[in-house]
């Protein structure tokens, strides 16, 4: 289970698009 390394991922991205 890398939910947390798909979470870390997901936030840097959002913030990366925001």
């Amino acid at each position: 289970m890398e939910r947390e390394a798909y979470i870390e991922q997901v936030s840097d991205g959002m913030r990366v698009q925001h």
